[in-house]
């Protein structure tokens, strides 16, 4: 792991040990694709978003940012089942969850709904 000097070669190397595409970690972290290309190739050193992004590599955020330490000790879990800054990262952090949990999901908002007071 010697090569990976920038932080844009350890997200490209953690990216693809992943098995992920840019556009599959741009969705996971909830930021651009386009944010992925530009940090990868050296367009960016942006370090805001290094923490979503080591959260959707699964990898530790320190690591991702200097280059030391174990790159999977320490990532970022919070446990929850999920985690979003607005409604649509929410949107999409369920929707990659699959249909079956969408439903499940729908159904317990439509049951707090209904028995939610009245006014």
């Amino acid at each position: 792991m010697g090569h990976m000097k920038t932080v844009g070669d350890r997200i490209r190397h953690a990216r693809q040990q992943a098995k992920l595409s840019q556009k599959a970690l741009a969705r996971r972290a909830g930021v651009g694709t386009s944010t992925i290309g530009s940090l990868e190739c050296g367009r960016s050193n942006s370090t805001t978003l290094l923490i979503p992004i080591a959260k959707a590599l699964s990898v530790n955020p320190s690591w991702l940012s200097t280059g030391k330490g174990d790159p999977k000790a320490g990532h970022v879990s919070s446990g929850a089942y999920a985690q979003a800054d607005n409604i649509e990262e929410l949107a999409q952090q369920i929707a990659d969850k699959g249909i079956a949990e969408i439903a499940q999901l729908i159904g317990l908002i439509m049951e707090c709904q209904a028995t939610k007071k009245r006014p």
